[in-house]
């Protein structure tokens, strides 16, 4: 974890990233202890925000597409298991599988509660938007 830390402080002091609040970076620093079977293998592919395993999920629809990576795919969800809250541990396996270079890919569509498509048209039975394209580090 020491080499984890050491790399991701250099990261956090690139140039590409001073635009992003200090706040918003220092979640990057909140990680937890991961224990090398939680990291994910070489040559992983991530599916964040998957929705159910219903048959027609992203991830699903990779590995129809590719059978021989099956064992690759990670797909993530909180509608699949309470443990893929990104806000939880899962974002420290996360961080700690991309540093050590494990990961092939993320796709992530945006979370529901930040950039759904039904959050632009006003109702009053559901929740308004949560963030602006103009900034998006900030939640309204």
């Amino acid at each position: 974890m020491e080499e984890v830390s050491k790399i991701l402080n250099e990261i956090l002091n690139m140039q590409a990233l001073t635009s992003i609040q200090k706040s918003t970076l220092s979640l990057l620093l909140n990680i937890e202890e991961v224990s090398p079977e939680e990291i994910l293998p070489q040559g992983s592919y991530v599916f964040m925000y998957d929705g159910e395993e219903d048959g027609e999920s992203t991830s699903e629809e990779f590995i129809k597409r590719n059978p021989d990576l099956a064992d690759k795919v990670f797909p993530y969800d909180i509608t699949r298991d309470s443990a893929h809250d990104i806000n939880g541990h899962l974002w420290s396996i996360l961080v700690v599988s991309v540093i050590l270079g494990r990961l092939i890919a993320i796709t992530a569509g945006p979370n529901c509660n930040s950039w759904t498509m039904l959050l632009q048209h006003f109702d009053p039975k559901f929740p308004s938007q949560r963030r602006t394209r103009s900034n998006p580090w900030i939640a309204i």
